[in-house]
């Protein structure tokens, strides 16, 4: 295995601090904005929404916790938040999918308040929104391998899922 240089490795570093830097005033920002909200902590994610929102985000996590530990902590490090769309009121944020450019997710609900899918179905998508957030943050250009890795990922994160429930 070949060193870098010096030069080289403190390119490398200054270019993922010019790339990090924005992401990271947004979580800020996005903190501020939320911190009067109720809000719950499963780990490094934070959860805004009414009650069965989050019991079902709760309830996914968790057997994904039991079921897929790898899957669990890249959810752990690449999702930041995950809220239920329209329960924060946000001035900044015009287009939801903005929030995905820092980790975080707003979500459809059903009238009810819960999530629409299954908690495996859910758990699953969430590791295929981690493996994609990996690959914008490791500079992986996007490519029919890069979306078979991450498609692998949700696909293997679902059947072990599944198996766990007994299926």
């Amino acid at each position: 295995m070949l060193k870098r240089s010096v030069g080289s490795r403190l390119y490398v570093r200054l270019c993922r601090y010019i790339s990090n830097r924005p992401a990271k005033l947004l979580r800020e920002k996005y903190d501020e904005e939320r911190r009067d909200y109720p809000q719950r902590r499963i780990g490094n994610i934070t959860l805004y929404g009414r009650e069965p929102f989050v019991q079902d985000v709760t309830k996914a996590l968790a057997a994904l916790a039991d079921a897929y530990p790898y899957g669990y902590s890249l959810v752990q490090r690449y999702i930041h938040a995950v809220e239920e769309k329209g329960f924060v009121a946000s001035a900044s944020i015009r287009d939801w999918k903005h929030l995905s450019g820092f980790g975080a997710r707003a979500e459809e609900t059903t009238p009810d308040g819960g999530l629409p899918v299954t908690s495996e179905r859910y758990a699953s998508f969430l590791v295929q929104f981690a493996a994609e957030r990996r690959r914008i943050l490791w500079s992986i250009p996007r490519s029919a391998k890069a979306a078979a890795w991450q498609k692998k990922k949700e696909q293997h994160a679902m059947s072990r899922l599944l198996r766990a429930r007994g299926f």
